[in-house]
C-alpha cells in the first residue's frame, strides 16, 4: 500500500495492514509523556507520526486531519499517521542505495512509475527506531 507524507512516498507491506481509518479527535488520547494513542473498539493503539519519524515537512500534523493506517507485526499493533492513502501497487523491492546507508524502520525501496523512490517501511523496525515497544508505553 502506497501512502504519502508531505512530498514523500512510503510503501507499507499489505500483509501488515489491518485497516485504515479517518480518526475522530475525540478518540485520540495521550499520556503525561506525550505518547499518543487512539481508542479503537476498546483497544488502545499507539500512534506513530511518520512526519516526525522521518523529519518531513507536511501540512497534516494532527491525526484527525490525516489517515491512520493500523499495522501489526508478530507482537505489536500500532497506527501510522499518513497524509493520504495512494493505493495498492505491486512493486519490485530493491535494496537501499549505498549512499543512503541503513535507515532503521526502512527495509528497502522501490522506484515508482514517475521515477520517484518509495521507501518500504519495516514495521518492527519502526518500533525499534523509537526505542520502545507498545507494551512498554501503554501497559
Amino acid at each position: 500500500m502506497e501512502i504519502s507524507v508531505g512530498n514523500s512516498r512510503y510503501t507499507i507491506p499489505i500483509t501488515t495492514i489491518r485497516e485504515a481509518i479517518k480518526p475522530l479527535k475525540s478518540n485520540i488520547i495521550s499520556d503525561i509523556n506525550g505518547h499518543e494513542a487512539i481508542m479503537l473498539r476498546g483497544n488502545c493503539i499507539e500512534i506513530l507520526r511518520l512526519y516526525k519519524e522521518f523529519n518531513i515537512d507536511t501540512n497534516i500534523t494532527e491525526p484527525e486531519d490525516g489517515i491512520l493506517v493500523i499495522v501489526q507485526n508478530e507482537t505489536d499493533t500500532f497506527a501510522l499517521l499518513a497524509d493520504k492513502l495512494l493505493g495498492e501497487h505491486q512493486i519490485v523491492v530493491k535494496p537501499m542505495p549505498d549512499y543512503m546507508g541503513k535507515i532503521t524502520g526502512v527495509s528497502g525501496c522501490s522506484i515508482l512509475g514517475d521515477g520517484r523512490i518509495s521507501l518500504i517501511l519495516d514495521i518492527a523496525g519502526l518500533l525499534e527506531r523509537n526505542g520502545r515497544a507498545k507494551q512498554e508505553v501503554w501497559e
